[in-house]
């Protein structure tokens, strides 16, 4: 799989894997993540703009994933509750948001991960408490729960962080 910057004619591509992965995340018993039309087309247009977007696509070229990789704080994250909060708060890190996968294949989230690492020492990622497949997946590939974070303020999501180094 490659990974490339997301363009504002990829965005019926994201828009449709993000519906993909709401379908996924209905079927593993998560229903109440990602209502419809959310996460809101203007966030992945925010994406674009600042450079923060990207695809997955297989080697034929053909989409299969979207993510948002933010290497700069993200004003949600500052509070962490329940939990030991963020190891080494100022050190440079990258969020990673709007993680989808269409579905169509496995690795994905291992080809986001490796991209990120490739840049990042630190990668912090939050998911929705019935978000079974990312709650099992995230320990798996290192990162440790660190508590909950808030998002817009009321959106409460299980908060984990990866460090090069622990």
């Amino acid at each position: 799989m490659k990974i490339r910057k997301s363009q504002f004619e990829d965005l019926a591509t994201l828009l449709s894997i993000r519906d993909s992965a709401r379908e996924i995340m209905r079927a593993s018993g998560n229903m109440s993540q990602w209502p419809d039309g959310v996460p809101e087309e203007a966030l992945f247009r925010s994406d674009i703009e600042a450079g923060d977007s990207y695809l997955v696509v297989q080697d034929d070229g053909r989409p299969v994933g979207t993510f948002a990789l933010i290497g700069h704080p993200d004003p949600d994250y500052s509070t962490v509750t329940e939990g030991g909060g963020w190891t080494q708060i100022d050190a440079r890190h990258a969020i990673i948001h709007r993680l989808a996968s269409n579905g169509e294949c496995h690795g994905v989230f291992k080809s986001v991960l490796d991209f990120a690492r490739q840049t990042y020492d630190d990668i912090r990622i939050d998911t929705h408490e019935e978000n079974s497949i990312m709650l099992s997946a995230l320990p798996k590939y290192g990162f440790r729960r660190v508590g909950i974070v808030y998002l817009r303020g009321d959106l409460r999501r299980v908060a984990f962080q990866w460090r090069a180094c622990w």
